[in-house]
């Protein structure tokens, strides 16, 4: 009787193990056909169906016409060459003119390139058919220069160890940590913002972080005493 029991079970097992392997075939066979359907229907003129390229829609365009679209959009944005960088409420435009790229055909080639590839045009219209193109930056140094007259590296929230003389006494004025904006991060925000389009409203930028090291400004103190220490009063202004 027991062997029997145990033949039913496992038979009973390998029905039920069958049954299970027919439905999960079935259900990859129909998301395999569905996914099929979709690559077949999301062909669009030159780019798969839905595709945007800094926001504009181009899937139903030629690939001449997306990049003439583009260039118009791109002329209108960046209006006088100015793009405006804010730190908290404070605003610096950095004029950028003479200094701009945006050549964009090969890019739009790529992304249209990507309708041409049968399966796997239904994974790019599921997770790869919103695109930004952007600016290029021509001359490094002309950028740096470019920065330097927008003001935006007068900021700085560092405040150095100073130092007074009171009744013959030297008294000091303890520094704080703080931050400053600088050419090389102010760049590299300009660049990154051009590169993703982000460029049409103002952009934030994130001033470096400085952390005042005391031995470093008691060095510097010091050999400002020396050098300054002309009469017997060490008056830094030399009175």
């Amino acid at each position: 009787m027991n062997i029997f029991i145990s033949k039913f079970n496992a038979f009973k097992t390998k029905i039920n193990l069958k049954k299970c392997s027919i439905v999960f075939g079935s259900i990859i066979g129909c998301l395999i056909i569905i996914y099929l359907g979709l690559c077949f229907f999301t062909k669009g003129n030159a780019f798969i169906t839905g595709t945007t390229i800094n926001g504009i829609k181009v899937s139903d365009l030629t690939v001449d016409e997306a990049i003439s679209a583009l260039e118009k959009q791109y002329q209108e944005d960046i209006q006088d060459s100015n793009v405006i960088l804010t730190i908290e409420d404070q605003e610096f435009t950095v004029n950028l003119q003479d200094n701009l790229t945006f050549d964009i055909s090969d890019q739009v080639n790529k992304i249209a390139d990507l309708s041409n590839n049968f399966l796997t045009r239904g994974y790019n219209f599921l997770f790869n058919r919103h695109y930004n193109v952007g600016a290029t930056i021509n001359d490094d140094e002309l950028l740096a220069t470019q920065i330097t007259a927008s003001g935006i590296l007068n900021y700085n929230t560092l405040v150095k160890t100073s130092y007074e003389i009171q009744d013959n006494q030297i008294v000091f004025t303890k520094g704080t940590s703080g931050k400053t904006a600088e050419t090389d991060s102010v760049a590299a925000t300009i660049k990154q913002a051009l590169k993703d389009y982000d460029f049409k409203n103002k952009i934030s930028y994130e001033p470096v972080d400085h952390e005042l090291k005391n031995e470093d400004e008691m060095n510097s103190l010091h050999k400002e005493l020396a050098n300054g220490a002309k009469n017997a009063t060490l008056d830094k202004n030399n009175n």
